[in-house]
């Protein structure tokens, strides 16, 4: 029997608690106790949520660092694809220009002003890894009228930092590339990728180098 005054328990046909004196309520049990929380298994579940954001964290890392380079290099490509189909349509505009100059080469002090009435767009003298410049290529100085005869590897237009009309030679061209490699756009107008440093095969006159 329970007794509601000390607590204790006593037998089951006692009518005064054998501790306290108080008289016991007839019937009165110990209520029961709570069920124990369990504490292991909420630990188990946290270890486990735990486990399983640590192994996504690891996972997003590693897949980041797996396709940043890819993304990178589709980027440069992408930028490279637009360098060449620009400096490709200036290209044309000079020849455009030639064509109404008798076959002269617009003044490479003025180049780009003198191809505004040919170039339909603007962008076009823009190279995209360098939109601040107004214009990222450079014109061979050294050309004043077309030849007949065309010179392999003549440089017609080139990646420059110069910006609006630059002009000039090898000294000229950009050192560092500003995507894969560095367009070229030659006499024959056809486009080509520099890559790395060496400039042996590129003419700048059609007499020597």
């Amino acid at each position: 029997m329970y007794c509601t005054a000390c607590g204790n328990n006593n037998s089951d046909n006692a009518q005064f608690c054998t501790h306290c004196g108080a008289r016991l309520a007839s019937g009165m049990q110990q209520p029961m106790a709570a069920p124990p929380i369990k504490a292991k298994s909420t630990n188990v579940v946290a270890i486990v949520i735990i486990a399983v954001v640590g192994v996504t964290l690891f996972m997003i890392a590693v897949l980041a660092a797996i396709l940043f380079p890819v993304f990178s290099r589709a980027r440069y490509a992408a930028m490279q694809e637009s360098c060449h189909y620009n400096i490709k349509a200036l290209g044309t505009a000079v020849d455009l220009y030639s064509n109404d100059w008798d076959n002269a080469y617009p003044p490479a002090s003025k180049w780009c002003d003198s191809l505004g009435a040919y170039v339909k767009d603007p962008m076009w003298y823009k190279c995209p890894a360098v939109q601040n410049l107004r214009c990222g290529f450079g014109f061979n100085s050294n050309l004043t009228k077309q030849s007949q005869a065309p010179v392999p590897y003549l440089v017609l237009l080139y990646e420059a930092d110069g910006g609006w009309n630059a002009s000039g030679g090898p000294e000229a061209m950009i050192t560092q590339p500003r995507h894969l490699g560095r367009s070229i756009l030659f006499i024959d107008n056809h486009v080509s990728r520099l890559m790395g440093n060496d400039t042996s095969q590129l003419k700048w006159t059609t007499t020597g180098p």
